[in-house]
């Protein structure tokens, strides 16, 4: 198979920068030549560096328009004979398309990794109608349907859901560091969530939560942690302050590169998001054998088999998300019961699945 070069715009890390990083990893695997090319000072092009996977590094403020950043890129395909670009990223499916109109012979795959209408807007419309992509991979039967809706031919559209690494999530954890750095007892019951902190993953509804049953329940073994960063940082530790809940039952930790040690040690997860396309996390999480609590969102029922891995609640309640954990609490052989099905049910998104399905598509199935 020809060389496949992936470009990933996101300079936070994110789920869909480790899909990018295993995509890469695991074609490797294959025997497949692969190179990914994103921006230099993104937590992306770090970890790759890190780890010698070949990367073009993208101007630290490039854009997508801009001439030197398509030319750096048709230069290097030239240059590697590559016949395969893969693009992960809004910005990436816009410089992908710049470098297949001058490079018609390459073959050009487009993630798609958001739940948004396509083809929105005078931008959007040209994107989306263009006949230079060979084929939309969504990664959920949801994002799969939204493309359709925005009368993508469904010729054109697959679905791939992303993959994990279930030898590195099922593995030992070392779990230890991290209670011992916030001082939580190794006994605890840790109910818990990862994701940025932003008013789409609505955390608020998770602290409201957290609140009513703190009042609920007086168990000392009891913490919450909320794993990740993002702009409402203080405003959400400002609301559990005023919830009088902020402090030793409720930490912040921000962004964590620990955080699989971090969920291994996790009684509950909880998404609690208003939007969502897949979800890398909750997957994560049930590969760990951690039971989780979701909005019935996006693509993330495609993961969930009502209780049998975990429960839905509507979007907003706190109230049902309070009684779901306070059930878990009380039903401990029943949240052990659901811990041995989650990890078996993570089993169908392996990442070896990914790239077998990935491959097919590239060889032109």
């Amino acid at each position: 198979m020809n060389k496949v070069l992936l470009i990933d715009t996101g300079r936070k890390w994110g789920g869909g920068q480790r899909q990018t990083y295993l995509l890469q990893k695991y074609l490797i695997r294959n025997g497949i030549s692969s190179v990914t090319v994103t921006p230099e000072n993104s937590v992306l092009y770090k970890k790759l560096q890190n780890e010698n996977f070949e990367s073009v590094a993208l101007p630290n403020f490039f854009t997508a328009y801009n001439p030197a950043t398509y030319c750096r890129i048709i230069s290097k395909i030239k240059k590697d004979n590559t016949g395969i670009l893969y693009t992960q990223t809004s910005n990436a499916h816009t410089i992908g398309l710049l470098v297949k109109f001058f490079l018609r012979k390459l073959k050009l795959y487009v993630a798609r990794r958001v739940i948004r209408p396509a083809g929105r807007g005078f931008t959007g419309r040209i994107k989306y109608n263009s006949r230079l992509v060979d084929k939309y991979i969504a990664v959920s039967e949801f994002s799969a349907g939204v493309l359709r809706d925005s009368d993508i031919p469904a010729e054109k559209i697959a679905v791939v859901h992303d993959g994990i690494e279930l030898d590195v999530l099922q593995a030992d954890k070392n779990t230890a560091d991290f209670k011992k750095e916030f001082g939580i007892p190794d006994n605890a019951l840790i109910v818990g969530t990862v994701g940025a902190l932003d008013k789409i993953k609505d955390q608020i509804t998770f602290l409201k939560a957290i609140r009513y049953i703190l009042e609920k329940t007086k168990r000392d073994d009891l913490y919450f942690v909320i794993v990740g960063s993002g702009n409402l940082r203080k405003e959400l530790e400002d609301f559990a302050r005023q919830q009088g809940i902020y402090g030793k039952k409720v930490i912040f930790t921000g962004f964590r590169f620990d955080v699989f040690d971090i969920v291994s040690s996790f009684f509950l997860f909880v998404l609690s998001s208003k939007s969502e396309n897949f979800c890398n996390a909750t997957l994560e999480a049930l590969a760990m054998g951690v039971p989780v609590i979701t909005t019935k969102v996006g693509g993330v029922p495609e993961q969930i088999d009502e209780g049998k891995n975990g429960f839905f609640i509507n979007v907003g309640d706190s109230g049902m998300l309070s009684e779901k954990i306070l059930y878990f609490i009380d039903n401990p052989e029943k949240r052990q019961e659901m811990s041995l099905y989650a990890r078996k049910s993570a089993e169908r998104f392996s990442i070896q699945k990914t790239i077998k399905e990935v491959i097919r598509i590239f060889d032109g199935g």
